[in-house]
């Protein structure tokens, strides 16, 4: 099978004509040694190998049929499935002319499944089920008007799988699955197909958790855990993907949050008959009418309800792992991961964020320490950390950091009293409200008087210039009353004295037209008041520090409210008045403290009444009490419950959180990314590349975005952002998952380093390799050395000519070590096409990762979960303790539970707080 491109065209048709013959052939030894060794014949890219596309998937289909395969060795068995998954493509390139021949590999993929030596070798049974994937997948993305009934009966089939008690089974079913819903956008563009996959997936994913839930908490022991894991997970991805409205518009919503809530009740045979919870009814009034129609599927498991050894699910590892809240714990993770992401994804600083940055103490003697006690843990329900922070220096500030399963969250709350409402969607000059106030209106018929001193004094001034307008003047221009002058609301007292001081020498002082004959008398006051408060000044200067401050701050206040200027005359006589008050007082008094506090209520004739400041709290944690307070947790059903406790903070606390903010909340997954070009051979060449082909460099951009190692938030897989690895490399990320690309052309290369050592580093510590050969022969497994390297995604580009068209293929050849379970969507000899290469490629690393690390793959959601219950059995304090949650309450707001607890009235609550304040001098800081 080696290429020779020298040799002439004329020996191709003799040999498809012999390979024609020899399929046909009666005796069926020569067709057993034409398949097993017809592997790769599809994948060399021969002139006119379409000839042989009907003839191979003829003999597969009737050698894998149900009478003939029990003569065939296992080896010509999987072979056969190998051929005819290389097809796959093949019969595309022509899609008028060889829509009959992709009907009848449909046909043969979908038949053989159902075979019962397919059912009993679950290996060949899944490589049936990726190549009927990948038939799907190249029907909906690669044509412009797919197939329906193709796409259809590929999708029931791999639906179908979802009810198999074979964890292997389903687990390959849901990866297929889960292979559309990451390239969702690729073929969501067609409405009809659009429909019918979303009705069609939601339903059998429900109702195969249904099923299988059901039959888990009927049986003491039966390892089906792991399969309802990978259901609830593949029901995930898919939600994750839909547009919001076809979960809140429809039931779909009411679908899963019952799947959900199944998987919470208690184990027992009364569960199956569980109470069914309505929940709110979708928001289907919102102007669009959606054609979806959601239900459960009505399948049931094959091997029936009856509970007995049969039902036991083979997994390939001990079933003591499985623990009796594993499944509680899945649910958990997909009902939290929807809370947090849902609708929320990708976030407005970009996908590799999705948890907050900010952390705390780090458990060393470092700076950031020094601020760990403005820091303070509660644990609420034993699933989640909540830290709250006083802010040092900002006031009235306080901050709030989340940890649970999905990851970090952080929260800045701040008293606010201002109201970002603007009257008819009129937006504030603010910048700072602009964003808040651009979309806020009032409801309509809503009057709102102006709140500004300038628009109250505008409007007084404008009622006092018609003071006297609205009423009958005599001759000598004095206001008079007159009957029926509609001005019965009318000041007339204030206008008569408005007349009086126009008319004396009162109108040369301080009064204009704005104010009443009142403040016409104000310079007099101000002389007798100025005398009080320049003695008491001169005094207490003396005596008592606090009192000269409140003398200072009523000086200052009338300053401001004065609004004539004094001139150099006032100014003398005001120094002269104190010279006078310092010789001879206006009464004596005693240096007591009790006879300044006489003197101070008796001797003050006049007292300004001042807005009070804003206290500075001086209990700890204040702000972060009333938080808490306002939220409701401060009441004694969260102590009696338990809900709330502290967690006991110290070095050991901090170093423990620390290692939990080091787990992601995301899968993270590192590939390796190798350029193979023209007479490379050894590893010395190979990481040498400093740069690949232009077809290279496309099918890289195919599998991620470009990122900058410096300012990159994600996850990096080892790389440092000191560039000693490069300032950019490829990565992608969804919800769930984080992948980082070794590129080793992105590298920077050594040239003092022949084993270029610094990229060796990374690229053999890499499971899964992804190597771009464009060498003229096969790639070498051992080309690149080391302990790793467990799966080599080999990728070799072919050129197919059908006339005028020139087509662009790919081989694709999958080696893994014989450790590792097999994986998919993409299998060893098959040939893709370029749009399809980059997403399945993508997907094909991803499962070879979790099959190199471990066979059953656990969410890091459940890791965080594990880590938290440590930290929560470590340091949770008992409520007997003195540092308990209520005690550190009672310490803040000790007044309002000591009330509580003897249930006083509001009048005894009065009573007795006057109590404390009068004989007790208590400070109590209210809010």
């Amino acid at each position: 099978m080696s290429r020779r491109h020298h040799e002439s065209n004329k020996s191709y048709p003799d040999f498809y004509r012999t390979m024609m013959k020899g399929l046909t052939d009666s005796d069926r030894t020569i067709t057993y040694a034409i398949i097993n060794n017809s592997t790769k014949l599809f994948s060399q890219g021969l002139p006119g190998i379409n000839i042989l596309y009907r003839p191979f998937i003829e003999s597969i289909r009737n050698l894998l049929s149900e009478h003939d395969s029990k003569r065939i060795p296992d080896s010509t068995r999987q072979n056969a499935i190998t051929v005819l998954c290389s097809l796959i493509r093949f019969g595309m390139l022509d899609s008028q002319k060889c829509a009959e021949e992709r009907l009848m590999l449909k046909e043969a993929l979908i038949n053989s499944l159902s075979t019962e030596d397919s059912i009993k070798n679950h290996d060949m049974h899944n490589m049936l089920l990726y190549g009927i994937c990948t038939l799907a997948f190249d029907e909906l993305t690669a044509i412009i008007w797919p197939h329906k009934t193709v796409v259809k009966e590929c999708f029931r089939t791999m639906l179908d799988q979802l009810y198999w008690s074979q964890l292997s089974v389903v687990s390959a079913a849901a990866d297929c699955l889960v292979a559309f819903a990451q390239n969702f956008s690729m073929w969501s563009d067609n409405e009809e197909i659009y429909i019918m996959v979303l009705q069609d997936v939601f339903a059998n994913l429900i109702g195969a958790l249904d099923e299988h839930i059901t039959i888990q908490k009927a049986t003491v022991r039966n390892g089906r855990g792991f399969i309802i894991a990978k259901l609830f997970y593949c029901l995930l991805e898919w939600l994750m993907v839909i547009p919001s409205s076809i979960f809140t518009d429809t039931d779909l919503c009411q679908l899963v949050l019952d799947v959900i809530d199944l998987a919470f009740e208690d184990r027992g045979a009364e569960s199956l008959n569980y109470y069914k919870k309505v929940y709110p009814a979708p928001f289907r009034n919102r102007g669009k009418k959606t054609k979806l129609r959601f239900k459960k599927s009505a399948r049931r498991i094959s091997l029936g309800i009856n509970f007995s050894s049969e039902t036991y699910v083979q997994i390939g590892i001990e079933n003591d792992i499985e623990d009796e809240n594993f499944v509680k714990e899945v649910a958990e993770c997909v009902l939290l991961h929807l809370t947090h992401h849902f609708d929320n994804f990708a976030p407005f600083y970009g996908p590799a964020t999705i948890n907050s940055t900010l952390t705390g103490p780090i458990g060393s003697d470092t700076k950031d320490d020094e601020c760990a006690e403005h820091y303070q843990y509660f644990s609420f329900n034993d699933r989640t950390i909540i830290t709250v922070i006083e802010m040092p220096d900002e006031s009235s500030r306080s901050r709030l950091i989340i940890r649970d399963m999905t990851g970090r969250y952080t929260w800045d709350t701040k008293l606010f009293y201002k109201g970002y409402f603007v009257p008819n969607s009129k937006q504030s000059s603010d910048s700072e409200h602009s964003e808040i106030t651009k979309c806020m209106t009032l409801r309509p018929n809503i009057k709102v008087e102006p709140t500004s001193s300038k628009s109250k004094l505008s409007n007084s001034k404008t009622k006092s210039r018609n003071r006297t307008s609205n009423f009958y003047k005599d001759k000598n221009g004095i206001p008079v009353w007159a009957e029926n002058c509609n001005n019965e609301q009318s000041d007339m007292l204030s206008n008569l004295l408005y007349y009086v001081s126009e008319n004396t020498s009162l109108s040369e002082t301080l009064l204009d037209s704005s104010e009443t004959i009142t403040d016409g008398f104000q310079t007099e006051f101000e002389e007798e008041l100025d005398r009080h408060i320049q003695e008491e000044i001169l005094y207490v200067n003396s005596t008592d520090s606090q009192a000269s401050s409140w003398y200072e701050n009523i000086m200052s206040l009338r300053n401001n409210m004065n609004q004539v200027t004094e001139n150099k005359s006032n100014r003398n006589n005001r120094n002269k008045i104190s010279e006078q008050l310092s010789r001879n007082p206006l009464y004596s008094r005693s240096t007591s403290h009790l006879s300044l506090g006489a003197d101070f209520s008796l001797s003050k004739a006049f007292l300004p009444v001042i807005p009070p400041e804003a206290e500075k709290p001086l209990e700890p944690y204040q702000q972060c009490r009333l938080f808490l307070s306002h939220i409701g947790w401060l009441n004694p059903d969260t102590f009696k419950d338990g809900s709330i406790s502290m967690l006991d903070k110290g070095p050991a606390l901090y170093r423990d959180i620390r290692l939990l903010d080091k787990k992601y909340s995301r899968e993270c997954i590192k590939v390796a990314l190798l350029y193979v070009g023209s007479g490379q051979e050894d590893e010395q060449s190979i990481l040498h590349n400093t740069n690949g082909s232009n077809e290279y460099d496309e099918f890289v951009t195919s599998l991620g975005w470009e990122i900058d190692l410096a300012t990159h938030p994600g996850y990096l897989g080892g790389l440092e952002r000191n560039s000693t690895n490069g300032t950019t490399s490829i990565y992608y990320c969804n919800s769930t998952l984080e992948i980082i690309f070794h590129d080793v052309t992105r590298m920077p290369t050594d040239p003092t380093d022949l084993k270029q050592l610094r990229k060796k580093r990374h690229i053999g510590n890499d499971h899964v390799h992804i190597i771009w050969n464009e060498h003229y022969r096969e790639y070498r497994k051992s080309t690149i050395g080391g302990d790793f390297g467990n799966v080599q995604i080999i990728i070799s580009p072919l050129s197919t000519n059908t006339g005028s068209q020139n087509i662009e293929l790919y081989n694709v050849e999958v080696y893994r070590d014989n450790k590792i379970p097999p994986f998919g969507p993409l299998l060893n000899g098959m040939v893709v096409t370029k749009n399809l290469l980059g997403p399945l490629v993508r997907m094909t690393a991803i499962n070879a990762f979790r099959a190199s690390i471990n066979t059953t793959y656990q969410h890091p959601y459940l890791q965080r979960s594990s880590d938290i219950n440590m930290i929560m059995s470590k340091y949770k304090k008992s409520s007997k303790n003195n540092n308990s949650y209520e005690s550190f309450i009672s310490k803040n707001f000790l007044l309002m539970i000591y009330l509580y607890r003897f249930s006083f009235s509001m009048l005894d609550y009065f009573i007795y707080l006057i109590f404390l304040l009068t004989k007790f001098k208590i400070n109590i800081i209210f809010s």
